[in-house]
């Protein structure tokens, strides 16, 4: 029996952790979560063997999102628990994103500041944004162009910064708003 315990706790101190319960320690910043999502849009086994699931990473230092995911066609990740209250600069970030439709309600975005084309051509997306705090953004040109789910009412969103609107909702067609206005 003792050559049997010895030979489990000889063979337990050599063996290797599998990758994929590889736990990434770290927040990734603007330039890291670049090298992550492109790893992780060539190969999704390999990218959560590096960095873990995508729905888990820490992002919150990540300021500059832009075009982050654009083009990704048939990504459809779910981040809806990512931190972004750091995040300055989304525009692009999901454009042409046509299969994406994570749930974005509880995102913290009181600092971002362009959404230009955010969410441009993303055909699924039909995410609650009623809550968020856009106070700070100045950009949301063409930010739901061509995301002909999206309906959220966005009545109480304050945009007084704003300073580019231009075709914001245009072939967004699902779009009624929620029966109010965008004011600041």
């Amino acid at each position: 029996m003792r050559t049997v315990t010895l030979l489990f706790a000889f063979i337990a101190a050599f063996v290797v952790p599998s990758p994929s319960l590889a736990v990434f320690e770290y927040a990734l910043d603007d330039s890291t979560v670049r090298a992550a999502v492109e790893a992780w849009l060539r190969n999704e086994t390999n990218a959560t063997d590096l960095y873990g699931p995508i729905s888990g990473w820490d992002v919150s230092a990540v300021m500059d999102a832009s075009g982050l995911f654009r083009d990704a066609s048939d990504f459809d990740a779910d981040l809806s628990e990512w931190s972004v209250a750091n995040l300055v600069n989304a525009s692009s970030m999901f454009e042409g994103c046509e299969s994406f439709s994570s749930d974005l309600s509880d995102w913290d975005v009181g600092d971002l500041v362009d959404a230009g084309s955010m969410f441009r051509g993303a055909k699924s997306f039909e995410s609650d944004l009623s809550d968020w705090n856009v106070s700070a953004v100045t950009d949301m040109g063409w930010m739901f162009s061509g995301a002909v789910k999206f309906d959220s009412d966005l009545s109480n969103w304050k945009t007084a910064k704003v300073v580019d609107m231009s075709s914001m909702f245009y072939n967004a067609t699902a779009f009624e708003g929620g029966g109010g206005s965008l004011s600041g």
